[in-house]
């Protein structure tokens, strides 16, 4: 059994200024990655519409990274992305597919991203692939715009609603209802938080940004100085995994070598 949703963005701003900042959770989360990501080059697309979209993509990533380092939490380190492209690399068994059309997603409605996804109810698990349209005007849509609704949508592909504020306090809220259609709009500490919370196992809730943390736009991979002490406690396990595997295999070497030299003789 499984629910269909979908998600909108709108291309013009409020004037309203929500009090408090919280951010909508979705039904639904990812139990497996990397997402096979494809991008549908139709006749409403150039091909600088792909790469937007992958930075789109990526400034998830890179912004979850910022996040990680930033507030010493490493809960959403396995969010990756694998890119597929029309007439590229296409291969089939998409988690996401991307695609674009000519004029807003229905007349008058100024709605210019919509995300469409089903998820089983039981699991909270996505029933793949989940897709996004995006308007992009017979193909005369900037590259930034189309990067800006994509960022904004995949938003909701990770599983999150929209978020209450239309301004972090360094720049606009990405997951906000509407979207900013003239500047580059990185995920907010709201936004990854949001998701921290939601991969925890909390579903359909509305949650705010903790007080001791400033509500930010989180500027993808800028992060100036990245804690030791919490990259050994990310990486200790990897580590203490290849030296057990080093010494396992000195010991068979040593323990090899003996058996041809006792052969020998």
């Amino acid at each position: 059994m499984f629910f269909l949703a979908s998600f909108a963005s709108i291309s013009v701003l409020s004037e309203s200024v929500a009090a408090a900042y919280s951010i909508e959770l979705g039904e639904f989360r990812w139990n497996r990655f990397p997402l096979r990501v494809f991008v549908d080059m139709n006749q409403w697309s150039v091909f600088s519409y792909s790469v937007a979209v992958r930075e789109a993509v990526e400034s998830w990533i890179e912004s979850i990274w910022n996040y990680t380092y930033s507030f010493g939490d490493p809960s959403l380190m396995m969010v990756s992305y694998v890119f597929y492209l029309g007439g590229v690399n296409s291969s089939g068994g998409y988690d996401v597919v991307v695609s674009f059309c000519r004029d807003e997603i229905s007349p008058s409605s100024r709605i210019v991203g919509w995300t469409t996804c089903k998820w089983d109810i039981a699991t909270h698990e996505p029933i793949s692939p989940i897709s996004i349209s995006i308007a992009t005007y017979s193909a005369t849509a900037d590259d930034l715009f189309v990067r800006c609704v994509a960022a904004h949508e995949f938003g909701h592909v990770l599983g999150l609603g929209h978020a209450s504020s239309e301004r972090a306090l360094n720049g606009p809220e990405l997951m906000y209802y509407a979207s900013v259609k003239d500047q580059v709009v990185c995920p907010s500490t709201l936004d990854v938080y949001g998701l921290t919370v939601l991969y925890g196992g909390s579903f359909g809730k509305t949650v705010e940004l903790p007080l001791e943390m400033p509500y930010e736009m989180l500027a993808g991979g800028d992060v100036s100085r990245v804690p030791v002490a919490f990259l050994w406690e990310v990486y200790k396990k990897y580590v203490f995994a290849v030296i057990a595997f080093l010494f396992v295999l000195v010991v068979f070497v040593v323990l090899w070598k003996n058996v041809r030299l006792s052969a020998e003789r």
